[in-house]
This record gives structure tokens, C-alpha cells and sequence, in this order.
């Protein structure tokens, strides 16, 4: 239904196409109600999951040029499971899409992004429920333009583009490059009969927005709204608080904002409610005028809804509800994600890393185990795929990736090195041996040569030579300052043994964290919860698990560490650096640390942070902003 080929503006740099008789493996999915797909990073590997249990995993499919750490990257499947799109970093600094069918084993196409743009942090890409086309958002980091594009699936071709500068743009449409656009459902408008793109515009969740505008966009509009494909809608929603949206009905689930009071943060709401069309008014399903709910989400098909409740009393737990209200039951604190499937829903226990299916609200409250146990990794994993209630599961055979173990990971000079990670080192500048396991690192008289000397984890040093590849290692010349140096690995698959560093900035002085034994009560229903302390050394907290905040209030960087009873940090995060809050708060040492994600050089990098030093805030709610001036590395 789309025109093809005119609104190709990515540069597509390769189109692989391999026999299905070159592959290394394949796996028989047997026939089930619903299937998921469970990505474990530790190795990389992708595993299908039904009810009965695992069924098949293969390694994850890399592009060609792939780069980046493993949590740079994202996967999206299709409802039918055929199709996987990578997005990822690239060699060449770009971001990459990568269109991949399971079914046959091939890249179908890959395409590299334009110059900075990146993934916005918001809901920012969907496909059809038919699986036949796929959109996505991409926003430029410098200069705050975006658009967004539609693929056709199963051919990787880009067949339609919205720019932040179309002239078709309603007036009352946020231009400014302050906002920016979510993807709230990509499906067919029935009235219509074509695809349509419901988008919201976004902004800095400092604003404190609780409603923002919305629009749809028909990439192929009929003739109805041929010269305005982009109109009003009517969404109610926060994206930053939680949506879902059941696509066979419309129907959306979502946190809202009413009633007396201020939130705290535009993440979380006090109301979750469903709206059955953009021309009805919502109905409130569950409220809390404590402001403590987001992330809401539709489970078994429409029938249950699940959301999490962050109230400051216990542990931030899960809740799922039926839809109809007769029932309310919290999980435990354990359970850090959930995700519906059409008969129930799956909870992944983050304490032992297994994933249990429920297909039934009969559980305890405050249950750390449920139903039956699908998926056990004994390892952190995320679920990146489950079959949505009304697509039908295509997929019958998957085959691995010819390109497994075959990747051509280009240096600067053009020199490639099976086996070895994407470079990430320059000449000249400054490097830092990576925090690990307190393992040195060995220095050699040539790559892959005779060892000299070790040098301990955090010593930086300076490139002067290299990369030279020898026995799947990127080996680099260093001095070490002090008239001494030689030939070093730069990683191996698993980790980086160095690591780009900036020196300019002299560090603060890294924060000593000492192991305080943490307290817990006992609640109705035999379930022991863990309740953080007060940390006297801290000031007041302003922060939740899952609200975005920055570095603040430092005269340099904030130590990071990647566990919280680490003595020596692990990264350093400049001042500006954005972070969002996964896990806390901790009090160790009599000051409060929250677990975060940022970005560090280029690279995802997570631990716990300090948020604060008697009345002083290291970190400070909602994204940097734009116009403030940072420091180094920011």
C-alpha cells in the first residue's frame, strides 16, 4: 500500500543475502499458544520460551560493522516472531538498522543512519500487527531535528518519511526542537482502511507535562486527508508515566494524573485508567494520590492489567489487576519485569534470573514465586519478544546467522580482526585499563609477544601505535608515562581490557562505601521485604526508581561503582551526564546510592552513584538541560 523507493534518505551500505544452505544450525519450533523470546547479553544469545518451557536458542545475529556495548543495542521482533530489526552503533559511529528473517537466516537489508541520531529514551518504534511495516523515531543529538521513518518488513525498505520541517505539519504541531515525537501504536485506522502512525510529542521531563499533544500521520493518506496527512487525536496519555495499547481494539491502558496535588515526577502518576477510543473519557482503574504508579500494561490479551507502585513504604513490586477490578494482587519485590502473553502473563525473577508464566490471579500477595517456571539463565537477561493476543505466530524453523563468527569488524586503517570486539581506541589519545575483576592487564614486547610487566586495573596510559591483530586480539602500543610501555589487548568478545578515558578532568575524590546491614519486617502473607535505611549522611531524597535525573553539584565527576560495597569506582560520570535510575536506594556508609544507567564515552555503562553529601545533590531530578554548560566528557 506504500509507494516505494522516494523516501529513501538512509544510506544503505549492505545488502546480505546468504543461502539457507550456508547456515551453521537451525531449530524446530514446536506449535504453541504463544511464544517469547528471552536475550541473555553474558553470551549473547536469543532463546524462545512457551509455555512448556525453552524450545530452541541460536546466537543473536550481528551486522556487519556492529559496534558498541551490548547495551547500546536494541531488538525488535515482529508479533508474527519472523522478523528481527537490530538497532545498534556501527563501526563508522553511526547508528545502524539491520532487518533480519529468522526463518531463512539472512540480513535482508542494513541501513546506517544519518550523523547523531540516535533512539530517543521514549517509546520510539512499533510495527503493524500484521508485521508487514515498521516505524521508527530517530533523533538527531546536536541539533534536535528528527523523523520518522516506515520500513516495509519484509524487504527492509524505507517506503515513507516524516520530517520535523514538513510543510504538511499542522500548525498547532510542536516544531521546536525542544520536543520531539513518540510512537503511541503504529496500526490500521479501520475507519480509513490504511496504516496510521499515532504519535505524541514529547519534551524534557523537567516540564512537569502531565498531557501532551497528539497527532496521526497516514504515510499513505487517502484521499480524505490527502493534502493534511497529519491530524489532531486525542490521546490522554503521559508516554513517560507508561502506555499500552491493545491493537486489536484500540483500547489503552495508561498512568494518569488527577485530582489535588503536584507529582513528583512525570514518570509517575496516580491514576491508572483504560480508555476504549480517543473520543471517550477515561476510566479510572486504580488510584493513589500518593503519586506512586506508572508503567502500565495490558496482560492476557485485555483482560488483566499490570503496573508498578513505587509508594516509599516497601520496595518498588509489580501489581496486576483485572480489568474489570475484582481483583488486585501485588508480586514480589524480586519480580523485575513483567510482560503479557496471550492467556496470562510472565514475570522475570531478578533475584535468580527465571521467568515464570501465569495464567491465573490465585497467587499470594507479595508472591516471589508464581505459576510455573518457563525460562531459568542464572544470569541477568531481558525479554525482548512476546506473541501479542491476536497476531499469529509464523514462525516455524529458525536458522542461525551465517555471519556467526565471521564478523568483519573493520579497524580505522581497514584492517580486520575476527574474533576481536570493535575498536574503540584512537592514536594519540589517553586510555584507561577497564575495572573487571581486579585482573591486570598483561604488557608484551609485540602483539601477541613476550609479557614485560602487568599493570593494574585503572592505570591510564597512552596509545602511541597500533591496532595490529594477532590471534584475535586488537593489540596496542602504550607508554605508561614513565619512559616504560608495550603491546596490550584492547578486549576479547566477553569485555574490554581498555577502555577510551579522559584525564583532563581531575576526578573528586571517589567516595568510600562501606557494607551496612539493611533491616526487614515482616508484612501479612510470611513475605519478608527489605526496607532501606534513613542515611544520615545524605540529604532528603528527591528520586525514584525510574525517573531520569543528572549529574549535579560536583566540582568535577561523580564516582561510579559497580557494586555498591566496591572501595574503588569503576567509571567516573562528568557533570551534565544524564542518567536514568534502575534499582535503590542503598544506605552504605550512612549515604544514600542509587544503581543508574548513562552513557560514558560512546558506552552504556551502569552502577551505583551517590545522590547526594549532607545537603549537597550530586544528582538532580529530570534530564540535563540543553543549554547548560558541562563539564568534560558530558
Amino acid at each position: 500500500m506504500f509507494y516505494k523507493g522516494s523516501y529513501l534518505l538512509l544510506a544503505v551500505f549492505i545488502l546480505a543475502l546468504f543461502s539457507a544452505s550456508a547456515v551453521a544450525a537451525d531449530a524446530t519450533l514446536p506449535a504453541s499458544s504463544w511464544y517469547a523470546v528471552a536475550w541473555v547479553q553474558a553470551t549473547d544469545t536469543l532463546h524462545w520460551i512457551n509455555e512448556s518451557g525453552e524450545q530452541a536458542s541460536i546466537p543473536r545475529p550481528v551486522m556487519l560493522n556492529e559496534a558498541g556495548e551490548l547495551t547500546q543495542k536494541r531488538l525488535f521482533i515482529s508479533p508474527n516472531g519472523r522478523y528481527l530489526i537490530i538497532v545498534s552503533p556501527l563501526n563508522s559511529g553511526n547508528l545502524g538498522l539491520g532487518f533480519y528473517d529468522f526463518s531463512t537466516g539472512q540480513f535482508i537489508q542494513t541501513h546506517e543512519a544519518q550523523p547523531n541520531e540516535s533512539l530517543s529514551l521514549l517509546p520510539s518504534a512499533d510495527f503493524t500487527m500484521t508485521s508487514s511495516h515498521f516505524s521508527i523515531v530517530l533523533r538527531n543529538d546536536v541539533n534536535g531535528d528528527w523523523r520518522i521513518l516506515v520500513f516495509e518488513t519484509a524487504t527492509g525498505d524505507a517506503v515513507a518519511q516524516l520530517l520535523r520541517t514538513d510543510p504538511t505539519l499542522p500548525a498547532n504541531f510542536m516544531t521546536d526542537t525542544a520536543w520531539w515525537p513518540s510512537i503511541a501504536a503504529f496500526h490500521i485506522d479501520e475507519a480509513m482502511g490504511t496504516y496510521v502512525v499515532q504519535l505524541q510529542l514529547v519534551t524534557d521531563p523537567q516540564a512537569m507535562h502531565t498531557a501532551f499533544p497528539s497527532f496521526r500521520w497516514y504515510p499513505e493518506p487517502p484521499p480524505l486527508v490527502a493534502d493534511a496527512p497529519i491530524v489532531p487525536d486525542a490521546l490522554p496519555f503521559s508516554p513517560i508515566a507508561g502506555f499500552d495499547v491493545f491493537k486489536p481494539t484500540g483500547q489503552v491502558v495508561f498512568t494518569g494524573f488527577e485530582g489535588n496535588g503536584t507529582p513528583s515526577s512525570p514518570a509517575i502518576g496516580n491514576m491508572i485508567a483504560t480508555q476504549t477510543s480517543p473520543d471517550q473519557l477515561p476510566v479510572p482503574l486504580i488510584s493513589n494520590n500518593a503519586f506512586t504508579l506508572n508503567s502500565a500494561q495490558w496482560l492476557r490479551g485485555n483482560e488483566w492489567v499490570g503496573y508498578r507502585v513505587q509508594d516509599g513504604l516497601f520496595q518498588p513490586h509489580f501489581s496486576v489487576a483485572a480489568a474489570d477490578g475484582s481483583t488486585d494482587v501485588p508480586l514480589g519485590p524480586n519480580i523485575s519485569s513483567i510482560h503479557g502473553t496471550p492467556d496470562g502473563f510472565l514475570g522475570v525473577d531478578a533475584s535468580n534470573w527465571q521467568v515464570y508464566h501465569a495464567i491465573d490471579l490465585t497467587m499470594d500477595g507479595f508472591s516471589a514465586f508464581f505459576g510455573n517456571t518457563v525460562f531459568q539463565a542464572g544470569q541477568p537477561f531481558s525479554i525482548v519478544y512476546t506473541q501479542p493476543k491476536g497476531a499469529t505466530f509464523t514462525l516455524t524453523t529458525i536458522v542461525e546467522s551465517p555471519l556467526i563468527g565471521d564478523l568483519d569488524l573493520q579497524a580505522p586503517n581497514g584492517a580486520s580482526c575476527p574474533g576481536a570486539p570493535a575498536i574503540r581506541l584512537t592514536v594519540g589519545e589517553t586510555a584507561r585499563v577497564t575495572f573487571t575483576d581486579g585482573t591486570p592487564l598483561n604488557i608484551r614486547n609485540a602483539p601477541s609477544g613476550e609479557q614485560l610487566m602487568q599493570i593494574p586495573e585503572g592505570t591510564v596510559v597512552t596509545v602511541i601505535d597500533g591496532p595490529s591483530c594477532a590471534n584475535g586480539y586488537q593489540w596496542w602500543n602504550l607508554s605508561l608515562g614513565n619512559g616504560t610501555g608495550g603491546w596490550a589487548a584492547e578486549g576479547n568478545q566477553e569485555s574490554y581490557f581498555l577502555e577510551p578515558f579522559d584525564n583532563t578532568v581531575e576526578p573528586i575524590d571517589p567516595l568510600r562505601i562501606a557494607p551496612t546491614a539493611t533491616p526487614i519486617v515482616q508484612i501479612p502473607g510470611n513475605v519478608v521485604i527489605a526496607v532501606p535505611l534513613e542515611c544520615p549522611l545524605s540529604p532528603p531524597t528527591r528520586l525514584q526508581v525510574g525517573m531520569l535525573a543528572h549529574v549535579d553539584g560536583t566540582d568535577g565527576t561523580l564516582a561510579m561503582y559497580s557494586n555498591a560495597t566496591d572501595e574503588i569506582p569503576t567509571y567516573q560520570l562528568p557533570i551534565g551526564t544524564n542518567v536514568t535510575l534502575l534499582d535503590g536506594p542503598r544506605c552504605k556508609g550512612e549515604i544514600r546510592v542509587w544503581h543508574v544507567s548513562a552513557v560514558v564515552n560512546g558506552s552504556s555503562v551502569m552502577g551505583w552513584v551517590a545522590e547526594g553529601y549532607g545537603q549537597l545533590y550530586y544528582l538532580t531530578p529530570g534530564l540535563r538541560p540543553i543549554n547548560a554548560v558541562i563539564g568534560a566528557g558530558g
